[in-house]
């Protein structure tokens, strides 16, 4: 039983014998738009990303890939999307992605390096905006700035040139 606090949502996993069944830990409890989102492994689609109205009617994946799983990590709300990391295992790599809470609206928000994956991390909102750290593979560990839209990811700051990058972390927005 996971409890976020007394007035919320309370998520009851199945039993072993519940369909699919679960052989895999939950990860990655997230509130969002009134619901709960987590990480599942689960014995039929590896782990993916759920959502839970706190009943087992209203709980299922959110995205359900085939012959593959997600892997999300470091869910984070940044205004009315929720940001993540994932690997789906189709060659992109670990990169950055968001979901609404729909099937059609999870999708990879930018491949930032090609050639595998940028390993997005700290993924913070910044007005409309989030900014995160990731190694797009050419400069290194640094700050990208992305609208959620594949056009509207970019570097946005090479702080330090070549390939080694800067390593930002543990961002913090002053002001507004």
């Amino acid at each position: 039983v996971v409890t976020i606090d007394a007035a919320s949502v309370v998520l009851t996993a199945p039993a072993p014998s519940a369909d699919p069944p679960l052989d895999g830990p939950f990860g990655e409890l997230t509130a969002f738009d009134g619901r709960l989102v987590l990480a599942v492994d689960d014995a039929m689609r590896g782990t993916e990303l759920w959502m839970s109205d706190g009943t087992p009617e209203g709980t299922a994946p959110i995205l359900d890939l085939k012959d593959a799983d997600l892997d999300p990590e470091n869910l984070t709300l940044v205004g009315d999307a929720l940001w993540f990391s994932a690997d789906p295992d189709d060659g992109t790599g670990r990169e950055p992605w968001l979901t609404d809470g729909t099937s059609a609206g999870t999708v990879l928000a930018a491949d930032v390096a090609p050639d595998g994956g940028s390993d997005p991390v700290d993924f913070t909102a910044f007005r409309d905006l989030v900014v995160f750290s990731a190694d797009d593979g050419l400069t290194g560990r640094e700050l990208w700035l992305s609208d959620g839209a594949k056009d509207g990811t970019r570097l946005l700051l090479d702080i330090r040139p070549g390939p080694e990058g800067s390593d930002p972390s543990d961002f913090a927005v002053l002001g507004r």
